[in-house]
């Protein structure tokens, strides 16, 4: 069975007497015994068999009719796949959109106590304090006011998940998600590089799902440098292209087999340990990309591992 559906073709086993009834000791396990006659149909998901007791008793309309069976089932089965990658999407929808609200909050919250430690700052500066004290006080403004602009910047992100489509400028939307990441990143001795094209043309997007798209491929870039090595360096690119823009994440990680690459985008198809992801992150990210008229695609790296995104103007 696991070869007839290899092979992708029907099988037919016209008279099972005799010395033809080698190879069907395995067949037996779930056909009966007196089967003298069978026929296997590889479909998506498995193989459809049916036997029969008599020899040369299937014709070319069963196997028309088996083959229809078949094409029914794996339609069955990837609209059961999609309609489950819908379930988690909504899921996650519904996760972000709460998120949304508590970091909403909770950026007033923390703005609230840096503008209390920025202020009192700058009191003890008009003081005349000098020497290391004043150098201490302007390093704690200056961290306050850097925290305060990376609390802006998370709060954009929280509010843009439910947002509708609009104009939108790509690289300033990079730009926004790098800032958010690059601290992180650097912790793990990743280096995140922009070479963003000046004077792209707008596009019409949902920001908030175009950020979730570029940080789960910059999620995707640091796991695949860091379970191959110590530190590397990501890539994001902007370009104009014909009637459209083009967005690419590269890394220098350990890129991927040439055996997986025509199912990465597959949903719950994962290369990551068991727990550590579930499959769905670029099966989303692809479902946004054609939300937004587009597509997703590898690349071809010298090394490494290159998404890109293609969006229509």
């Amino acid at each position: 069975m696991v070869q007839t559906w290899q092979q992708r073709a029907v099988v037919h086993h016209r008279n099972l007497g005799g010395s033809c009834r080698k190879g069907f000791v395995q067949m037996e396990r779930w056909l009966s015994p007196l089967a003298q006659a069978a026929m296997q149909v590889p479909f998506s998901h498995g193989v459809l068999a049916i036997a029969s007791t008599e020899p040369e008793v299937f014709q070319p309309s069963e196997a028309e009719a088996m083959g229809q069976l078949a094409t029914v089932l794996s339609t069955l089965f990837r609209r059961l796949a999609e309609v489950e990658m819908q379930e988690q999407q909504l899921s996650q929808t519904q996760q972000l959109a709460l998120i949304g609200q508590l970091a909403a909050g909770a950026v007033h919250e923390l703005n609230n106590a840096l503008m209390v430690i920025m202020g009192q700052c700058e009191l003890l500066l008009a003081d005349g304090s000098g020497g290391e004290t004043r150098e201490s006080i302007e390093t704690i403004s200056k961290a306050a006011a850097n925290t305060q602009s990376l609390a802006s910047l998370l709060l954009g992100v929280a509010r843009s998940q439910g947002s509708a489509k609009k104009q939108t400028d790509l690289n300033q939307l990079v730009h926004e998600v790098a800032q958010l990441m690059k601290r992180q990143l650097a912790h793990k001795q990743v280096q995140l590089v922009e070479e963003l094209q000046e004077g792209l043309p707008l596009v019409e997007a949902n920001s908030g799902q175009l950020q979730q798209l570029l940080i789960n491929l910059i999620h995707n870039s640091r796991d695949a440098i860091l379970s191959s090595k110590r530190g590397g360096r990501i890539w994001i690119r902007t370009r104009a292209r014909a009637n459209g823009v083009q967005l690419e994440v590269e890394d220098d990680g350990s890129g991927i087999p040439e055996g997986i690459r025509d199912r990465i985008f597959e949903p719950f198809f994962t290369t990551k340990e068991k727990g550590a992801g579930t499959g769905l992150g670029l099966s989303v990210c692809r479902a946004i990309a054609r939300e937004h008229g587009g597509r997703l695609r590898l690349g071809a790296p010298a090394e490494g591992t290159r998404v890109v995104l293609e969006l229509p103007c």
